[in-house]
């Protein structure tokens, strides 16, 4: 039959590309549920696709309102900049021995400059004022290496002096999971309702990684 040539083909390039797999047949996810979520939390979702020479940010406020803003950045520049953070942060007690300052204001600039690129001008005016208000990131790719929280503004503070912050994984992560770590995988989810938007969120979770 028709389908189950299809479905042998879908398990040839799930096996070799997974992210095509995954946008020939995502999981679904509605876009009422997540404007929900956001609703309920009262909070600013920022959810990240990183492309090759471009990126796109997507913003979703409490009111439901969707908005899409390209990035002039890409994977190999974010992964760079990311990887030189996280080496000078991981080399900073050695390099602070010989030229501390100049090992923190290295740090700093890569730190602005990652502000400046992930949350220009057209990002900005979406986000909260109030600082009570919560912003949940949801990274992609080199992004989830990325403190936020350190990020620096054009004032020269962190963004988490300014805002309260947390981070949500995209479905991506369960997805696109080489097999070695998708059998090494562990997962506890906990609800405290047994309906809704959070029970289905579980069900959905569970078809992708095992209930078991």
């Amino acid at each position: 039959p028709i389908w189950q040539s299809w479905m042998e083909r879908m398990r040839s390039v799930q096996q070799s590309n997974r992210a095509l797999a995954r946008l020939i047949s995502p999981v679904p996810t509605m876009f009422a549920d997540i404007t929900a979520s956001a609703t309920k939390l009262n909070a600013v979702m920022v959810d990240y696709l990183v492309g090759p020479e471009t990126s796109m940010v997507f913003t979703i406020e409490p009111s439901g309102r969707l908005s899409a803003t390209t990035l002039q950045v890409g994977r190999s520049k974010l992964k760079s900049q990311v990887a030189a953070l996280l080496a000078s942060a991981a080399g900073q007690a050695t390099a602070s021995a010989v030229d501390g300052s100049g090992a923190v204001d290295q740090e700093r600039a890569v730190l602005r400059s990652l502000y400046g690129e992930l949350l220009p001008p057209g990002v900005r005016q979406f986000l909260p004022h109030n600082s009570e208000q919560m912003i949940v990131f949801v990274p992609d790719g080199p992004l989830y290496n990325l403190p936020f929280a350190a990020l620096i503004d054009e004032q020269g503070k962190f963004l988490v002096e300014g805002h309260l912050l947390t981070m949500a994984s995209s479905m991506s992560v369960l997805l696109d999971s080489q097999p070695k770590v998708s059998q090494d995988f562990s997962l506890v989810a906990a609800s405290s309702s047994s309906q809704g938007g959070e029970k289905a969120e579980m069900e959905q979770i569970a078809s992708v990684i095992g209930s078991d």
